[in-house]
């Protein structure tokens, strides 16, 4: 199957079926333009393909409409939080793993996080090594 999308105002993209290649596509999901930024530019300088959201219902949009092999998700954010928008990813896309991110020690609230289905709950400023040991496991790399 062949895809398409506008970018910008006049080019339209066509590409192949983004289903058969996610093993390396990740969705960050913050609220901070700065932390997406950062984040995806060190993802894409190891290999990986990075899309960004702003916020969970962004995030939840982005699942419906694209395979990922990851979800990197912080949990505070306005309109979606994180916590909101990784239940409607676990009835819409199970089988992508999630790691909550929050720049508060959520240790007390961890286990109620991995109960819900994330598979990591991770705390920023984020341990990039920790983070790519995660991609590993749960991402194909060719």
């Amino acid at each position: 199957m062949i895809l398409g999308w506008w970018i910008g105002a006049s080019t339209f993209l066509i590409t192949k079926d983004l289903a058969l290649t996610p093993e390396k596509t990740i969705l960050i999901v913050d609220d901070h333009e700065d932390v997406r930024r950062s984040l995806a530019d060190i993802l894409e300088a190891r290999g990986y393909e990075v899309y960004t959201a702003s916020d969970g219902q962004e995030a939840v949009e982005a699942v419906r409409n694209r395979p990922f092999c990851f979800v990197v998700m912080d949990i505070r954010m306005p309109r979606k939080d994180g916590v909101q928008a990784l239940k409607e990813l676990r009835k819409l896309r199970p089988e992508v793993p999630v790691a909550l991110v929050s720049v508060y020690n959520m240790h007390s609230s961890t286990q109620r996080f991995l109960d819900l289905g994330a598979v990591a709950v991770l705390t920023k400023p984020l341990d990039i090594e920790n983070l790519i040991s995660l991609l590993n496991k749960h991402c194909m790399r060719p």
